[in-house]
């Protein structure tokens, strides 16, 4: 499809040129190493991912309050198993099984097991990291089962529906709030999967002012790698405020499927056919 310039590809094209300009890239830092095990009775074989979530600022991951995107996440092993390497530092470990439809990517769904961080009393497995050093945290095998938001209300919410540019709902993206607005920056939340109205529910850990980003992946997918993309505001980020009593409209977005760049220099450097002289 043609996607309309004006609304998301100056932004895109953007962050496209800063990621594919040939730019010398900075030496890779000096990391450790955090290795561990998850355990659950009867599965033989396991899918699910391992994250790191910074520990410096206190803010624990809780997916029951609000969903805190990790710095860091890797597969599973199949038998369970975990190496994770970051830069020196204080993280949050945790780890999710599987036990639902999908990616290895990503919140936890209804229906899958958490371990580490948070465990069942909202405790957490805390690691420091140094450089050149690995961590080896053992084997845990108490998991709870996650079940969605926790049932009390919380005001500190933001929801809208996502749709495409012929306005058809658009299921199973993601929206990502930062806190600057340029969105270069690791995100403070992310919502559940949109529902099948093009639906969306955002919680935040706290009261905030944010820019929103939907998109389908959970890493870190550059856009030159295509998928659904779309930012509230369109041409230019606007912010939303949460203050103590939430906020109170609809924040609609736009998503637009972006090609992959290999896919948009084909149609570039791709000759038209020559015409046939009469």
């Amino acid at each position: 499809m043609t996607i309309p310039a004006a609304r998301i590809l100056v932004p895109v094209l953007t962050l496209l040129l800063a990621t594919t300009s040939g730019a010398a890239t900075p030496a890779e830092p000096v990391t450790g190493t955090v290795r561990g095990c998850v355990e659950l009775a009867g599965l033989a074989a396991y899918r699910g991912v391992a994250s790191l979530w910074p520990a410096g600022q206190g803010k624990a991951p809780d997916p029951r309050r609000a969903i805190r995107p990790p710095q860091l996440s890797r597969p599973l092993d199949a038998d369970g198993c975990f190496n994770l390497q970051a830069p020196p530092g204080e993280y949050f470990v945790g780890a999710i099984v599987r036990l639902t439809e999908g990616g290895w990517q990503g919140p936890p769904r209804p229906g899958d097991m958490v371990f580490l961080s948070p465990d069942a009393t909202a405790g957490n497995v805390k690691v420091t990291i140094h450089s050149s050093e690995t961590i080896d945290i053992g084997r845990h095998a108490s998991g709870w089962t996650y079940a969605g938001f926790a049932s009390t209300e919380s005001s500190l919410t933001i929801s809208g529906r996502l749709a495409g540019p012929d306005g058809k709902p658009r299921q199973g993206l993601l929206v990502f709030a930062f806190a600057d607005s340029d969105m270069s920056r690791e995100p403070v939340a992310v919502s559940e999967p949109s529902d099948s109205n093009g639906r969306y529910l955002l919680r935040m850990p706290e009261p905030a002012t944010v820019y929103l980003r939907a998109r389908e992946h959970y890493g870190r997918r550059s856009p030159a790698e295509g998928g659904y993309m779309g930012m509230y505001g369109n041409d230019v980020p606007l912010p939303v405020t949460v203050g103590s009593e939430g906020d109170k409209q609809d924040r609609n977005l736009t998503v637009f499927l972006i090609p992959p760049l290999s896919s948009r220099q084909k149609q570039v450097t791709e000759k038209p056919p020559r015409q046939k002289n009469d």
